[in-house]
């Protein structure tokens, strides 16, 4: 049904014009609440809000893995033009090209002056068919993490372009980094992040750990094996400890693998999936480099570091973000029993606790109301 009404919307927009303020695109995997794309929601609200007209489209990769994620009702897939691209590569049609033909017959008749991307190449794909209209990244996770779109070359081939970061940190690490996006001010806004919710509360009194887990369907099967295997060997040096301590490790898989990888874990009775968690006490967060690290901190919930895993290295995190951990980071110096025993101390754990949250204050502002008077301000920057 995505790709039917897809196709019926774009062949619509042969004949009849459509004119908006703005342009909303997203991937359907980050429909992470009931179908609902958290990170977009709020900025969909200032729009209803402030009667600004606006289409969101929202893309799949047609291959099948992400198809398996909800779509939202909202949107209109983007799935008939992705197929397009497809089918004038296949036929040898460069990609300049194949812009210029799509530009022609499925969008001489849209008409809009802002949009607001989260879905990879359709940033670019937009940037080239209209050079004259104001474009946007919403940030989603962590914007350094080896991702080559953000590096200064490849952001700089479209200068009509910016980005809505989630707090002034991330803004402060941009200007001051040589080898990362645009150095004009103008071009980074503040909107804010998602919504958090504080689900939970910092309490090491109850040895209940979150374990973020970060493999995706985007992993081979080999970098699974060793991501798994890394992880159950730090459990079993540690497992006569763990038990005696009455820790338990609760799963929080990746919303990007549809399919449960917690029976891998089925040999650590101490070790459940996250919604046997019976009390909304943590005792801590642990991951090897996930970007959970500033949900969990905002709600005052120090985090564990893993080290030692190459494809997961947390120096970007400990170093550009300055990240309070250096003192939680299990490597070969450290082991996680030294770790829980230095937050098994009270004092240690609430200042502990207060420093992880205003850290990432800086980076996870609430939602700036006034984001949309910042974006059409910022005009004519292109």
């Amino acid at each position: 049904m995505p790709f039917l009404k897809s196709t019926i919307f774009f062949v619509k927009l042969i004949f009849i014009p459509v004119k908006v303020d703005f342009v909303l695109v997203s991937l359907n995997h980050f429909n992470r609440s009931y179908g609902k794309n958290d990170f977009l929601q709020p900025i969909k609200e200032d729009l209803k809000k402030s009667n600004k007209s606006f289409l969101y489209f929202e893309d799949t990769d047609l291959k099948g893995a992400y198809r398996k994620f909800p779509r939202s009702d909202e949107a209109i897939g983007f799935d008939f033009i992705t197929f397009c691209l497809i089918a004038l590569k296949k036929i040898g049609m460069s990609h300049k090209a194949s812009i210029k033909v799509l530009r022609a017959v499925f969008f001489r008749n849209l008409d809009y002056k802002f949009l607001i991307n989260m879905a990879g190449y359709t940033l670019s794909f937009f940037s080239e068919m209209f050079p004259t209209r104001t474009h946007f990244e919403l940030q989603h996770g962590l914007i350094f993490n080896n991702r080559e779109w953000w590096m200064l070359d490849d952001w700089n081939k479209f200068q009509n372009c910016g980005i809505l970061l989630n707090g002034k940190g991330s803004k402060e690490i941009l200007l001051s980094n040589k080898d990362y996006v645009s150095k004009e001010s103008s071009k980074l806004l503040i909107s804010g992040g998602k919504d958090i919710k504080k689900n939970y509360f910092p309490n090491n009194q109850i040895k209940n750990i979150l374990f973020t887990e970060q493999i995706t369907i985007d992993n081979s099967s080999l970098e699974i094996k060793e991501y798994i295997d890394f992880f159950c060997t730090i459990l079993m040096n540690n497992i006569d400890f763990i038990r005696s301590h009455n820790i338990f490790i609760y799963i929080k898989e990746h919303p990007r693998i549809p399919n449960s990888l917690n029976s891998r874990y089925s040999d650590f009775e101490f070790v459940m999936d996250i919604n046997k968690l019976e009390n909304n006490s943590l005792f801590a967060h642990l991951t090897f480099n996930s970007s959970s690290v500033f949900e969990y901190s905002l709600m005052g919930i120090p985090s564990i570091i893993i080290d030692g895993l190459s494809r997961r290295d947390p120096k970007f995190l400990l170093d550009t973000y300055k990240m309070p951990a250096t003192d939680l980071l299990i490597n070969k110096n450290t082991s996680f029993k030294e770790i829980i025993q230095r937050l098994e101390d009270n004092n240690y754990f609430h200042n502990k606790s207060k420093e992880f949250e205003s850290w990432s204050g800086q980076f996870f502002e609430d939602h700036n109301p006034e984001i949309l008077t910042e974006i059409v301000k910022s005009k004519n920057f292109s």
